[in-house]
């Protein structure tokens, strides 16, 4: 793997290509090109898996890494999951686009005027804001053209240049950090098909020679603006215990022989590696830590059984995803399912048909090939780069491929019937059953919490003697009806307080309904008293609803106003607001 001494400032990537192939025996046929991020500079691979737990950081979201010494074979992750805290801002792109050498003929990346750009822009903060759930917009603060006039296309060579002088050399010294502001340099030449970008900082750069349309310029480019955003790269592991197809956290790692992982791996996560045309969600495991999904349930051994019905991730409402704590380990294990909608239905997984790699000593990883009408349980768990100062994630291949009895050759999802038990049968899950419209159901249980109860004493029964008393009565009165109204709360969180006019924010509900944990009824929105849009609370999405307004017409104060009416009577308000500047 090379490793690029030229660019010690910055953990920076560079793409490799992968095919995949086609089904017919004997005949290798690039169906599309497939492009994943190695380290510059860094290295960065990983060689031990820890826990997946977050918490608040001073600056709310991962280091860009400022050493390149480290080599890939000695790189190692940290212990537990690297603390990011949320991950929101307005992040402002500025775009040079350069004609790397003085000849014009080898300029394959054509198009990419202001206008253009500034539509790739727009592309990209529809993707991310929905990714973040509003807390992350781009916007476009700078365009210019350069030339540099380099006797050969070296994209370490452009950046670096670019770093020094692009928009009067506001990005040098690594200036952009803390500052959400990115360096997008798109080059004329391919150079080597060569896009790689910084990781974390809140800011960063990024290089590209592959374009903003042609082939997939656009999908390199929402992978490599991840990178700034702090996230490493979604992997896939398969363990050799034919147990429990599990293994502790020190056994993940791409040099690993017990649970050997391979990078960029994950079909599902736009992470993984990029796909023409597939744009797929970010896996939960990151949005969760980055402070972007608060609608997921954690799972402890506090209860002996739970009974889950998880949403597809990326939809409207509904728990979307689960956090298993193990409770012998302390591990952490997410639990979530992807259908065929939305974001996902463009993913490579239900657009091609199943491909099987071969890991390590004989054991096999099937991916692709996933049913549009069933969807897909998957289990993760997190990847702590220490080198990078972020976090990626792995996908676990946890079940036996249709038909088979072959533990040594398994699937990265589960289907409705399959069981999974943690490595030290701290909790297993079972999959009941899947519904893209209703979602998955999932039964999780943990052993020593059973045990426990089954231990416990029940206390004897006391009794007392019955009292009496002599009747009362009173006189009749009069007074006027009342009505009676089942206790309800509401609340509601915007994704930002502070926001450009014209912008839209996004408002995030909770309904809280006495006496069940699926509430029903209506959800009306009102910006600034106009007239309120109602909104259906289905009982599928447990109480959470998220919206989003329409664009916020001048500078001042704008308030959200939101009301609940539910079953008997039930009737809460709540109200936020938001300022445009």
């Amino acid at each position: 793997m090379p490793i690029r001494p030229t660019r010690p400032a910055t953990a920076l990537k560079k793409p490799v290509s992968k095919r995949i192939v086609g089904a017919t025996a004997g005949i290798a046929v690039v169906a599309i090109a497939l492009v994943g991020v190695l380290f510059y500079g860094t290295g960065g691979l990983p060689t031990s898996l820890g826990a997946g737990s977050s918490s608040s950081d001073s600056n709310g979201m991962a280091n860009a890494t400022t050493s390149g010494t480290t080599s890939s074979s000695t790189a190692s992750m940290s212990g537990a999951a690297i603390q990011t805290g949320t991950v929101s801002g307005v992040e402002d792109v500025y775009v040079s686009v350069v004609e790397t050498t003085p000849q014009t003929s080898d300029d394959v990346n054509t198009g990419m005027t202001q206008a253009a750009v500034n539509d790739l822009i727009s592309k990209m903060d529809a993707y991310w804001s929905a990714q973040s759930n509003g807390e992350v917009t781009i916007e476009l603060a700078g365009f210019e053209t350069r030339s540099l006039g380099e006797s050969t296309c070296d994209p370490n060579a452009a950046l670096s240049s670019e770093e020094s002088s692009a928009f009067g050399g506001m990005f040098a010294n690594d200036a952009w950090k803390g500052t959400h502001k990115h360096l997008l340099v798109l080059s004329a030449e391919s150079c080597n098909a060569d896009s790689f970008a910084t990781v974390g900082g809140v800011g960063g750069e990024i290089f590209s020679g592959n374009g903003i349309d042609a082939s997939e310029g656009y999908e390199y480019l929402l992978h490599e603006f991840g990178h700034n955003l702090g996230f490493e790269h979604a992997d896939a592991s398969i363990c050799t215990n034919t147990g429990s197809y599990d293994g502790t956290s020190a056994d993940f790692g791409f040099t690993s022989t017990v649970c050997p992982t391979r990078e960029y791996d994950d079909y599902f996560d736009i992470m993984g590696y990029t796909v023409k045309n597939a744009t797929p969600n970010l896996s939960s495991p990151q949005r969760i830590m980055a402070g972007w999904l608060s609608n997921y349930d954690t799972l402890t051994n506090s209860k002996a059984s739970y009974s889950e019905t998880v949403s597809a991730l990326g939809s409207s409402g509904g728990t979307q995803a689960l956090k298993i704590v193990d409770p012998t380990s302390g591990d952490i294990y997410y639990v979530e399912y992807r259908t065929a909608t939305g974001y996902d239905a463009t993913s490579a997984e239900f657009n091609y048909g199943q491909q099987c790699d071969a890991a390590v000593d004989g054991y096999t990883t099937c991916e692709l090939g996933s049913s549009t009408s069933t969807g897909d349980v998957r289990i993760l768990r997190v990847l702590p780069f220490a080198s990078s100062n972020a976090n990626g994630t792995t996908v676990m291949a946890d079940s036996l491929t249709a038909g088979s009895t072959d533990a040594t050759k398994r699937k990265t999802h589960l289907d409705a019937g399959n069981s999974f038990t943690s490595v030290d049968g701290g909790f297993s899950l079972k999959v009941l059953a899947t519904s893209p419209s209703d979602g998955a159901s999932i039964q999780v249980t943990f052993p020593s919490a059973a045990a426990a109860q089954q231990t416990t004493p029940t206390p004897a029964p006391t009794s007392s003697a019955p009292t009496s008393s002599a009747p009362t009565t009173s006189a009749p009165t009069n007074t006027a009806p009342t009505v009676t109204r089942t206790a309800s709360t509401i609340s509601e969180r915007v994704s930002r307080t502070t926001v450009r006019q014209g912008s839209r924010v996004s408002v995030r509900v909770t309904v809280h309904l006495a006496g069940t944990t699926r509430p029903t009824g209506t959800v009306a929105v009102s910006v600034d008293g106009a007239p309120a849009r109602g909104y259906a609370l289905r009982a599928i999405r447990r109480g959470v609803l998220t919206v989003v307004t329409g664009r916020l017409a001048g500078v001042g104060s704008h308030t959200i106003s939101v009301t609940y009416s539910g079953p008997g009577n039930a009737l809460a308000t709540a109200s936020a607001s938001i300022t445009t500047r």
